[in-house]
């Protein structure tokens, strides 16, 4: 594992030991409130820098089967660590690898928190295991523990330019929040 990994995982494992991030499941919201921006069948789903793992955990309750990766080891909830933690892998998302394809990927307030110089490498992993992937992207600054937590701060043209880099077919969401905010569906088959 690189320096830089090595420095972002203790960083998000720091975190998620604090109680103030262990409310919000950004994943959990999207789906709950957006599910029509989700293809209509599918039947796996990877549930990338999962935090909590509150969406891939109600996935896998719902009969999906959903796995999970994200770069700190205590970011699941006990619960869903205990149920589900079989499905749930921990690393670098410019590393990322996976042996299967999954129908959907759900990417939420996750790439606005990676090395921009990572962002290809992250968006080509993802390429390589999900079909569609549904993202949320922020930008707006967040700090936490004296240190900038997004790192990739980009108006949504930018990131629709680093999606059709990476290849497939980009198209923006229309769901409203009170922050600047980014959604996109992106599909890779």
């Amino acid at each position: 594992m690189s320096e830089l990994a090595v420095t972002e995982r203790e960083k998000y494992r720091a975190v998620w030991d604090m109680p103030v991030y262990r409310v919000k499941s950004h994943s959990l919201a999207l789906w709950n409130m957006n599910r029509d921006v989700f293809p209509e069948m599918f039947v796996s789903a990877l549930d990338i820098g999962c935090g909590l793992g509150r969406l891939f955990g109600h996935l896998n309750d719902e009969g999906f089967d959903a796995w999970a990766f994200d770069i700190a080891d205590n970011a699941l909830e006990p619960e869903i660590r205990e149920q589900w933690g079989h499905k749930f892998r921990q690393g670098v998302l410019w590393d990322m690898v996976w042996d299967r394809r999954f129908d959907v990927g759900v990417c939420t307030d996750v790439m606005e928190h990676i090395p921009e110089c990572h962002v290809p490498a992250v968006l080509l992993a993802i390429a390589e295991c999900c079909d569609v992937t549904i993202f949320k992207i922020a930008n707006f600054p967040s700090r936490s523990l004296g240190l900038d937590l997004h790192l990739t701060m980009r108006d949504a043209e930018w990131w629709t330019d680093q999606m059709q880099l990476a290849g497939g077919v980009v198209e923006r969401l229309d769901i409203a929040t009170s922050k600047t905010e980014y959604f996109f569906r992106w599909t890779c088959v």
